[in-house]
């Protein structure tokens, strides 16, 4: 999870993404990192300019974190949605700090898959179970 407004990594979450390294390294499926944000407003100071592109950043501070740590950036694909896939929709700012995420799926794509051009690959859904929450 993230601070509200915030796309920065914490000591905790980088140990966190440790172990996802772990266990997807050496594996040949494409990954998915899908950033989420809560849906209160943005302060009016924020860089982003709106909720997609803070998802966007939190996704991609997970993308950077994972090749840094020698995953190919050639398998994984990082789309956003925001606030539009909550986990909770209470108010209590505990659970609403469930929505400050980035889910990261292995997708069900055989490795043969990866070579195609790109105008050729299909589109993959995403397991639906996360392998990790950061």
């Amino acid at each position: 999870t993230f601070d509200e407004s915030s796309d920065k990594l914490t000591p905790e979450d980088r140990t966190r993404l440790d172990a996802v390294v772990e266990s997807i390294r050496g594996k040949s499926q494409r990954i998915e990192i899908r950033g989420h944000t809560t849906r209160r407003p943005l302060p009016k100071d924020s860089p982003y300019r709106d909720h997609l592109d803070l998802a966007y950043a939190r996704a991609r501070a997970v993308m950077d974190y994972l090749v840094s740590k020698g995953i190919d950036p050639d398998r994984i694909r990082i789309p956003a949605a925001g606030g539009n896939e909550p986990v909770s929709t209470q108010p209590d700012p505990l659970e609403q700090k469930k929505n400050r995420r980035v889910d990261i799926f292995l997708l069900d794509q055989s490795p043969d898959r990866l070579d195609l051009p790109q105008n050729n690959k299909q589109d993959t859904k995403p397991s639906t179970q996360p392998t990790n929450n950061s």
